[in-house]
């Protein structure tokens, strides 16, 4: 029951995933925006069998797999939203962000200090953060607010249909802001 909004959910961002893709050919910023999408196919897929499952063996690889997709998720929309805004410039600060979210990924899979487990609630197994995942936490609000920013600069300065586009692509992190509510848990 608690699986089913998940799945939906996931299998609608794999559509638009595939969909960019399909439709615009490959470049940069479908590239990107296929990065967001299979990010965030595989996280709300991985919840909705976390939710689904029982077994508390299973339930400790999709806790960590599914957090391995959560880690680069903020920064693939970073790099999104970088691509999006034509700004190159920003190339290096997402690089960066790539790889701070390598090494929490490597202390992820190979430690309990990002993820110690797992709660048991009435819905589902879910992940139990641990002390480095406040570092995950910062990451996420300053690359998330980083791209936001210059996308909102570069809307400013953008032809009209550029612009569109661009609000476009506001509109949507100002409603993925709403997945924060994940944070709190």
């Amino acid at each position: 029951m608690y699986s089913i909004l998940p799945a939906f959910v996931s299998s609608v961002f794999l559509g638009y995933g595939i969909y960019a893709v399909c439709a615009k050919g490959l470049s940069r910023i479908t590239l990107s925006f296929f990065a967001v999408c299979i990010t965030s196919f595989f996280w709300q897929g991985t919840w909705a069998g976390l939710f689904q499952i029982r077994d508390p063996h299973i339930a400790r690889v999709l806790v960590k797999l599914g957090y391995l997709l959560i880690l680069f998720l903020p920064t693939s929309l970073y790099h999104c939203e970088t691509e999006i805004s034509e700004h190159p410039d920003e190339r290096r600060y997402v690089y960066l962000s790539y790889g701070i979210t390598g090494i929490l990924a490597v202390f992820l899979i190979g430690t309990n200090f990002l993820i110690s487990g797992y709660y048991d609630y009435f819905w589902g197994y879910y992940p139990k953060a641990s002390v480095l995942h406040p570092i995950h936490v910062l990451q996420t609000v300053v690359v998330v607010n980083r791209g936001f920013y210059i996308t909102y600069l570069q809307q400013k300065k953008a032809s009209a249909n550029k612009r569109s586009k661009r609000n476009l692509c506001i509109g949507g992190v100002i409603i993925y802001f709403f997945a924060a509510v994940y944070y709190t848990c």
